[in-house]
């Protein structure tokens, strides 16, 4: 691909052909012919030669993601969807195969069919914290077990404490079960790593609303709103603020405890008693 960054697309394309010409089959000749293609604009000879690399039964995994993102690029959701699942019949032993998989119900919204599919892929990447974060996440998405949610963020994060993700998500179950100052301590030093990130905004502006800390909760909110992730929870940022414009901020402690109490935005698993006083036990 060198050739391609330094714009030498002619030479590119010669050597490609010069490789496809020396009788030597493999799915990686047809990988580089394809991924050359659709670099260079020539989109169906492109998806012609991922389609040949991926016949192979020794072609690797990532041919296959590449190929279903190109299907997905052209909208070709099913096509993309169908040779993820043939990429799991046969490479099962290739996670990224389900990440993707599942990531394209999501773009979709269809979070019920990403946390099933997440779910299995996890019966065998349970070990990997991609797949606990992942699905975790998607357990609080579809308001599920939320005491699962938490063991298993806790247990991605303790392994990669530096993932904004996996922060974010631990973040996001502490709010869910009503630790509040937990989920504010993980979300805020997510903040600061990637302070652009609209997950992390949203759910640290939502749990900033819990704690009744009214000027702080719209800047994060209205800061999300403009993020390219909020599609995600556009309706259920949009009803915060418009409950929060109704809102004063607090003055004590007292008025807080009221706040959180008879908020309509609360979670139904709330654990207030334990607010305060649960420190991850992996952090020394």
């Amino acid at each position: 691909m060198m050739l391609l960054r330094t714009k030498q697309n002619r030479i590119a394309n010669d050597f490609i052909r010069q490789r496809l010409s020396d009788g030597k089959e493999s799915p990686e000749k047809y990988f580089l012919a394809g991924k050359v293609s659709l670099l260079t604009g020539r989109k169906s000879e492109g998806e012609s030669f991922l389609k040949k690399a991926v016949e192979f039964q020794n072609a690797q995994g990532q041919i296959y993601i590449e190929l279903a993102d190109h299907y997905r690029n052209e909208g070709e959701f099913e096509k993309a969807v169908e040779i993820l699942k043939e990429c799991i019949v046969k490479k099962p032993d290739y996670p990224d195969a389900w990440i993707k998989l599942s990531t394209l119900y999501v773009d979709r919204l269809e979070m019920t069919t990403a946390l099933e599919t997440m779910q299995a892929g996890y019966q065998k990447f349970q070990n990997l914290p991609v797949f606990q974060s992942n699905l975790a996440w998607l357990l609080l998405e579809n308001h599920q077990d939320t005491d699962k949610a938490l063991e298993i963020a806790q247990a991605a994060y303790e392994k990669n404490p530096g993932s904004v993700a996996f922060a974010d998500t631990l973040g996001w179950a502490y709010y869910y079960k009503g630790i509040y100052s937990q989920a504010v301590w993980v979300l805020s030093d997510a903040e600061k790593k990637d302070p652009d990130n609209g997950f992390v905004k949203y759910h640290l502006g939502m749990t900033y609303y819990q704690q009744g800390e009214i000027e702080k909760a719209v800047k994060y909110l209205k800061s999300a709103s403009q993020a390219e992730e909020s599609k995600f929870f556009s309706q259920e940022l949009n009803d915060a603020l418009s409950n929060l414009s109704n809102e004063k901020p607090i003055e004590s402690e007292k008025n807080k405890i009221k706040l959180i109490d008879e908020s309509i935005l609360g979670p139904p698993e709330i654990e207030k008693t334990y607010d305060n006083l649960i420190m991850p036990q992996w952090k020394q």
